[in-house]
């Protein structure tokens, strides 16, 4: 299944407002609070939508539940994984695992059947940013950390798999990214204790911050599920997940972060592996 131009631009617009939103986010120090906060904002966008969009179809609704209590179990997951590893280690060996495994799901679910060359494609991304974690000698992953970044990208990759499958049945994609958004603040308001106490911040600019990473959660979200109802899934995860590269060139260009050998070989590999991908090999 090859993806359209369109297709393409969608989930790579995605990326970029995901390492954008990202980037915001980096400042925050509670990150507990910007979850809860973010996901407040993202309700309010699809509560704000539900006046200019169709309601989903009936058969959609158990995958936008399941979708919604999926994403906030890897959130619990990822909390978990940060007490006992570090950011650097632990999010892209979660995000380098997630396109091989939704490639798996996407042809046991969907029936979806990629060409060989897409398969590799997928394979290199993977690797391109899973090598991140594993730059320097002393990077090691216990069996810990291993065990929470595994059951990290299943989450990841099951609910990009459902929110592909629910947004096919919807009749109305955008009526099911609103109620996609509703879900996604009910359950992380049911999940707040889970995730430790909360304190509003009286920092106005943080606040705004916060305000902001919402606004880029729905947006971005609101594309990739956009995405996912026109594309293969596994080719549209693999895009996306090109975010941790924009993410660093943002680093570099505009908070003075050194780019490194590491990022270096990780971007090539990211962008050779989109190139395969992408490019028609007779």
């Amino acid at each position: 299944m090859e993806l359209s131009l369109h297709v393409t631009l969608l989930a790579l617009t995605a990326a970029v407002l995901h390492a954008c939103w990202n980037a915001v986010a980096k400042s925050v120090v509670d990150k507990r609070r910007m979850y809860i906060v973010s996901n407040l904002v993202a309700g309010a966008v699809g509560l704000a939508l539900l006046p200019f969009v169709d309601s989903p179809a009936l058969e959609s609704w158990p995958y936008i539940v399941a979708g919604a209590l999926v994403a906030t179990i890897y959130t619990i997951v990822l909390f978990a994984a940060y007490r006992i590893g570090d950011l650097s280690q632990i999010y892209p060996t979660i995000r380098g695992m997630t396109p091989l495994m939704i490639a798996l799901g996407a042809t046991a679910f969907a029936d979806e059947h990629l060409a060989a060359r897409q398969y590799i494609g997928i394979a290199i991304v993977s690797i391109g940013i899973f090598s991140l974690a594993f730059w320097r000698a002393a990077d090691r992953l216990s069996l810990g950390m291993i065990a929470f970044c595994a059951l990290g990208a299943v989450m990841v990759s099951s609910y990009t798999v459902i929110d592909g499958l629910g947004v096919r049945r919807s009749g109305s994609p955008f009526g099911y990214m609103a109620w996609l958004l509703i879900g996604y603040m009910v359950v992380a308001l049911a999940a707040y204790p889970l995730l430790g106490r909360w304190r509003m911040t009286d920092s106005p600019r943080q606040l705004g911050r916060l305000v902001l990473v919402g606004l880029g959660i729905s947006l971005t979200y609101g594309l990739i599920v956009h995405a996912l109802n026109l594309g293969a899934m596994a080719p549209v995860s693999a895009l996306r997940e090109t975010s941790i590269i924009v993410a660093a060139l943002i680093g570099t260009l505009l908070l003075g972060e050194p780019f490194g050998r590491a990022r270096v070989v990780a971007a090539a590999l990211v962008t050779a592996g989109l190139l395969v991908l992408k490019l028609p090999i007779a």
